[in-house]
Formats: C-alpha cells, structure tokens, sequence
C-alpha cells in the first residue's frame, strides 16, 4: 500500500477499547507518507446531547477528554509535539490534527 499524505475520520473510536484504538492509529500511522497529516474528530466529555442520543437513537456516544485522546496516540507511537487537539465551533467535539515530522 502506498503511503498517504493525508488520512481523515470522523469519530473512528467509536468503541470504548483502548488496545483497539491504538492497533488502529499505528496501522493508520504506518500508511502515513513522511510530512503526512491525519485529522479525526472524537465527541468531548460531557456532551449535553447524551441522553437524547442514547435514548432516543440508541447510540452509544463515547465521549473523551483531551487527555484520553492525548495517550491514546502517545500509546500508538505518535509524539506529542506533532499533535493539536481542540474543539470544534460546537464546543461537542474534539478536532485531533496529526503531523507526522518524520523524514
């Protein structure tokens, strides 16, 4: 496979497993180009929606604080000076922006 300058997700750690999540993120890391970028969105602790979604869409929100988010891509290889997280204009999510620096 060759390797890709750029990878987006949208919430792809929508299961609440730790080991799965990073087994994904160094296989998404290994398919980065040198200088590649990866960008995912993950729904932030304390989303005032939770109930309504859980109820009435029976959807499972995994919710994540920064520093969740922070170690899981510390556990997957990532080093923390090549990673920016911040939320969105909704306040309901985080925005993870990803730049591999290596050569």
């Amino acid at each position: 496979m060759s390797a890709q300058a750029l990878i987006g997700e949208q919430n792809p750690f929508s299961r609440d497993d730790h080991r799965w999540a990073v087994a994904t993120l160094r296989a998404i890391g290994r398919m980065m180009a040198p200088r590649g970028r990866l960008l995912f969105s993950n729904i932030a602790a304390g989303n005032p929606f939770r109930p309504w979604l859980e109820y009435l869409a029976e959807w499972r929100l995994i919710e994540r604080h920064e520093s969740d988010l922070r170690r899981l891509l510390r556990d997957a290889g990532f080093t923390a000076d090549h990673v920016h997280v911040c939320r969105d204009t909704s306040m309901l999510a985080w925005m993870v922006d990803v730049r591999v620096g290596r050569d």
